[in-house]
């Protein structure tokens, strides 16, 4: 009797429609690899404290700003690679054009 069932159980399981999987575009085809490489490559979030720290040690590891040059026309040029404290600096050091009289 078991083995009726067991059979009933197969020829239920090969009848089953296979899975049909997301029609990708054109696009998608032609960076597939790319997505993939990119997926790979994510990294976990790093939260704020730990994103500061890297900036400060960063900051700290750059030659000094030379005193003849603007300091806030330098942390502009360094937004992109730190943009936590480069915030901060154009907050602090260009108050005048944040809140004008």
């Amino acid at each position: 009797m078991k083995s009726g069932a067991v059979a009933a159980n197969t020829e239920a399981v090969e009848k089953t429609p296979p899975v049909k999987q997301k029609k990708r575009t054109a696009l998608e085809e032609l960076f597939e690899e790319d997505s993939k490489l990119l997926s790979m490559q994510q990294q976990p979030p790093v939260s704020t404290a730990q994103r500061v720290d890297q900036e400060i040690q960063l900051y700290r590891s750059l030659p000094p700003i030379p005193t003849k040059d603007s300091a806030s026309l330098w942390w502009w040029k360094k937004s992109d690679t730190l943009p936590v404290l480069s915030a901060l600096a154009e907050k602090y050091l260009c108050p005048s054009i944040l809140h004008p009289f």
